[in-house]
């Protein structure tokens, strides 16, 4: 964890340099995106500590829903990156601890949750582009 922080101020450091010096760049583009992909896995692997904790000590009656709830948003959050090249920008065993972290603690729902962020996002990106069509074609004029 100690890594992962250092590496997400690191780059969350070089983002700001580089958008400074160089705006409207690829690596400027480039390492915005590898620092926000850095602070979601972050993320991820402090809201998998919480459901593995809840797993081994449930607070409740209501603690298995709490972490299938926890596990399918980590699972929706990396489908929802990975449209936009989670994969490519990170190492494959960052992910893939995830994944194996989230099976431990018997993640039922994992590959629905992954295929509806990827869906969402892509739904997104082709009503986006949907709309940039239908303003060229019908350009709005006052």
């Amino acid at each position: 964890m100690l890594l992962l922080n250092f590496i997400c101020t690191a780059s969350a450091f070089l983002t700001n340099v580089s958008g400074r010096l160089f705006p409207r760049t690829l690596l400027t583009e480039w390492l915005d995106w590898f620092t926000g992909d850095v602070r979601l896995i972050r993320r991820l692997v402090i809201e998998l500590k919480l459901a593995t904790t809840c797993v081994q000590h449930p607070f409740g009656a209501d603690a298995s829903q709490f972490v299938e709830q926890i596990v399918y948003n980590v699972a929706y959050e990396l489908g929802y990156r990975s449209f936009y090249g989670l994969y490519e920008r990170l190492p494959e065993n960052v992910v893939r601890q995830l994944v194996i972290n989230s099976f431990l603690i018997d993640a039922t729902h994992w590959d629905l949750a992954m295929a509806c962020g990827y869906q969402d996002a892509h739904n997104l990106e082709l009503e986006a582009m949907a709309t940039e069509l239908e303003e060229d074609i019908f350009p709005v004029s006052y």
